[in-house]
């Protein structure tokens, strides 16, 4: 993580991969590396490694808010909502944010 935050994401991306390799059930790697990923442009293969942290880590919002903005970026709206209400179920706070970063709204008048 300090080589991502330093902005050595090649080297951190290779870390994060062998961190992997060793376990794949490290979610915090699969977060790590699809960071890194996000920052290199390659953005289907963040979605991979993100949605694999996801369901590691069902209940913590960091991975899902990450795909979220990489779906924003990828111009695909229904996912960025489908992620909104995922959230919504759990962390509403962060639901609200990403309502706001990204300007789409709930249907459902829940929002």
């Amino acid at each position: 993580f300090l080589l991502e935050q330093a902005s050595h994401t090649d080297a951190a991306a290779e870390c994060f991969q062998k961190a992997i390799a060793l376990d794949a059930q490290l979610d915090r790697a699969w977060y790590g590396l699809g960071l890194c990923l996000v920052r290199q442009g390659k953005l289907d293969e963040a979605i991979d490694a993100l949605t694999r942290n996801t369901q590691l880590q069902p209940m913590s919002p960091h991975g899902w808010v990450q795909l979220a903005r990489v779906h924003e970026q990828r111009q695909e709206p229904e996912q960025v909502l489908k992620i909104i209400q995922h959230l919504q179920g759990f962390e509403p706070k962060v639901a609200a944010e990403l309502m706001r970063e990204s300007g789409i709204r709930l249907s459902s008048g829940r929002a």
